[in-house]
């Protein structure tokens, strides 16, 4: 249902909490279709966020809908650097603000939006509601 795809090294403790988190998230969604989820680095995001949306920067996650692939959700694409840059900067676990990306990049797939305010704390609630629960559930 779910696969991951490592194009960059990841602990095998923060591999097997995503693996875990993805489980819980896609439960809490009720969501049945299969999912990929990426884990790439500053280099490679870069390149999708520019071919994709035209932004020659790094990104945190960048999400792809499947657009009628029959039983196939999307892909998430969570950049590895920059998870780790801002975990130190906001004094929390490197598995925990890769769940964050998941949990972002899935969100959209969904339909949720962050462009404007109004719907940034629509999604925002939902995306820290979800973390808390399996976070709370799981230490």
């Amino acid at each position: 249902m779910v696969k991951i795809i490592f194009q960059t090294l990841l602990d095998v403790k923060y591999e097997k909490e995503i693996k875990n988190y993805i489980k819980y998230l896609l439960h809490a969604l009720n969501i049945q279709q299969h999912l990929n989820i990426v884990v790439t680095g500053d280099k490679r995001i870069q390149k999708l966020h520019k071919k994709y949306f035209n932004y020659d920067t790094t990104t945190d996650v960048i999400s792809f809908h499947s657009y009628g692939i029959k039983n196939f959700l999307g892909e998430v694409v969570i950049n590895i650097e920059f998870a780790k840059r801002e975990c130190e900067k906001r004094k929390m676990s490197l598995g925990e603000e890769l769940c964050r990306y998941v949990t972002h990049g899935v969100l959209h797939i969904l339909g949720y939006r962050d462009d404007k305010s109004k719907f940034k704390k629509i999604m925002w609630r939902k995306q820290e509601e979800l973390l808390k629960k399996y976070f709370i559930k799981n230490i």
